[in-house]
């Protein structure tokens, strides 16, 4: 009688990379943002959990909002927060998300009383773009959502939405979202790295059950029973065989690792670099640096004024011109890269 042999691959669920979609639902008077209209969570779970991300975000925003503005800083509502804290709090949802909202609230006068911030994750727009729904957890099925007017002069409490003009679509869509795929890469590898690290370095397992071969049910109960106890989408692959005896066992000679280290290493350089490319950014002026840099102060200089002019003026433009909509009319300071005559104020 021919002795049966089986083989099978064990391994965790790849994390799936995010759909950026904008779509209609029948019955619902806004437009979905994200296949399960929470794309703003993907968004803000990509900055939380991508360092290199999360440090060129927060530099970027350093650079646009973090040297204040050329007018006397006032309050604008009766939490008492001040205009520059809005600024930095809208300049942040800018980066992330592409966009930004406030809430304006008019008295009888018709003139501003309250400047409020809203957070644009909750934020969502109809087709046409003149109504706003808020809600603070979106997704399929929500309720309590509020309708206010997208924001004119004649209306008593309405929200201002500003999104990055080079979205083509109702919402805004953030710098790096070309990026996304490479954020996911880093993420998954911080994850094997951290996976690796509490596992021990463990190697890569074969799993051979030489006492016959079961059937097809009862080989995917305990595959199953495996991955769940010893895998992850993060961590190692286990291959089982299924035989009627030692001496028909399979003989596995290696699971290559050869050029593991480079290959890795060429995964997170690119990640890192895309990343980079979609800011338009040098890594030396946001934080992200190579082992080697050879990066001097002029170079530095040099670099920082071309992202200066491409990046950082045309959003600081953008974010003046949604204020003067509002009667308020400033300029936000450009950022100091002289630190030699910085004062220690300055560098707080």
């Amino acid at each position: 009688m021919k002795s049966q042999l089986n083989f099978r691959n064990c391994s965790g669920d790849l994390q799936q990379i995010p759909t950026i979609t904008e779509q209609l639902v029948n019955s619902k008077d806004y437009v979905y943002l994200g296949i399960d209209n929470d794309l703003p969570s993907v968004y803000f779970n990509a900055y939380n959990e991508c360092s290199i991300l999360q440090s060129v975000i927060n530099a970027t925003v350093d650079y646009i909002s973090g040297s204040g503005i050329d007018i006397e800083d006032k309050t604008i509502n009766r939490q008492g927060e001040k205009l520059t804290e809005l600024i930095e709090k809208i300049t942040l949802d800018y980066i992330i998300y592409g966009a930004f909202s406030i809430q304006v609230i008019k008295n009888k006068l018709n003139k501003i009383a309250e400047l409020n911030y809203i957070d644009v994750r909750n934020v969502r727009l109809n087709e046409k773009g003149d109504y706003v729904y808020y809600n603070k957890g979106w997704g399929k099925y929500v309720r309590n959502i509020t309708k206010y007017h997208r924001y004119t002069e004649n209306q008593a409490n309405s929200i201002l939405y500003v999104k990055n003009p080079k979205s083509k679509g109702v919402y805004g869509l953030p710098l790096w979202s070309s990026a996304l795929r490479d954020i996911y890469t880093l993420i998954e590898a911080s994850k094997n790295n951290y996976s690796n690290m509490v596992n021990g370095f463990s190697p890569n397992v074969l799993i051979s059950f030489n006492n016959g071969v079961p059937t097809e049910d009862i080989q995917d109960e305990i595959e199953d029973l495996i991955k769940d106890k010893y895998t992850s989408a993060n961590g190692n692959k286990i291959m089982i065989t299924w035989s009627d005896s030692k001496e028909t066992a399979p003989e596995i000679n290696s699971f290559s690792t050869e050029d593991y280290t480079a290959r890795y290493e060429q995964v997170i350089n690119s990640s890192r670099n895309a990343i980079l490319s979609a800011f338009r950014v040098s890594g030396q002026l946001v934080g992200v640096l190579p082992e080697q840099t050879g990066f001097n102060s002029v170079e530095y200089e040099g670099a920082f004024k071309v992202f200066q002019k491409t990046v950082i003026k045309p959003i600081q433009r953008q974010i003046e011109k949604a204020f003067e909509r509002l009667d308020i009319n400033f300029k936000l300071n450009e950022f100091n890269i002289d630190w030699d005559n910085q004062s220690e104020e300055e560098i707080e």
